[in-house]
């Protein structure tokens, strides 16, 4: 027994070693916790928190801003594009039609002369004004009316006149007497003035 006894290993001291070595000092847990503390819960953890916020606030701001303005521009250029397109297109309308109507007057100077008209033959003659009436239904589809100016006063906007005509009636001068070409308006907008002659009474003057 007493062998037995001789031989027991104490491992009392070497458990307090491994005690030891698994759990640090005290003060330097605490020391560690007090740092922790101070990096995440502390005044100035809270001071750059809320200082990081600001700034993620003001950025956010910027960006708004900036994808606003973005937005509005794209707005306002599209609105341009699509006026300068209008305009291009209306234009090339217009100037067509300016061609076209070359045409129509070629009509009326053959319809202007009455007596060489009735010379031709009916069923010819018929067929033109019939082809007449369906190219002044095309103007009027697109909004083209012919300006009537007989009777009204003069208007350099939809007249241009040729030649004064000497009038014994006040109420006649510098009215429209005569047309020698039509004009034309699309839209309210006037695409061709009337060629005209204009009544002159006394001494006035147009």
């Amino acid at each position: 027994m007493s062998t037995y006894d001789d031989d027991t290993i104490d491992t009392s001291t070497e458990d307090s070693v491994i005690h030891e070595d698994m759990h640090p000092p005290e003060d330097s847990v605490s020391d560690d916790v007090d740092v922790l503390y101070e990096d995440e819960q502390g005044p100035a953890a809270m001071k750059r928190l809320r200082e990081k916020l600001a700034q993620a606030v003001k950025e956010k701001q910027e960006y708004l801003d900036g994808w606003q303005r973005a937005k509005a521009d794209f707005i306002n250029y599209k609105r341009e594009q699509d006026a300068l397109h209008g305009k291009i297109k209306e234009a090339g309308k217009e100037a067509m039609i300016h061609d076209l109507l070359l045409v129509a007057d070629s009509f009326e100077m053959a319809f202007g002369n009455k007596e060489a008209w009735e010379q031709v033959d009916e069923n010819w003659r018929r067929g033109v004004e019939y082809i007449y009436a369906q190219f002044g239904k095309v103007l009027d589809d697109h909004g083209i009316t012919i300006i009537e100016p007989i009777g009204e006063r003069f208007d350099s906007s939809r007249h241009t006149a040729t030649e004064a005509i000497p009038v014994d009636d006040a109420t006649k001068d510098d009215s429209v007497i005569a047309v020698l070409q039509k004009g034309y308006m699309m839209n309210g907008k006037v695409l061709r003035p009337a060629r005209v002659k204009v009544g002159q009474y006394g001494t006035s003057e147009m």
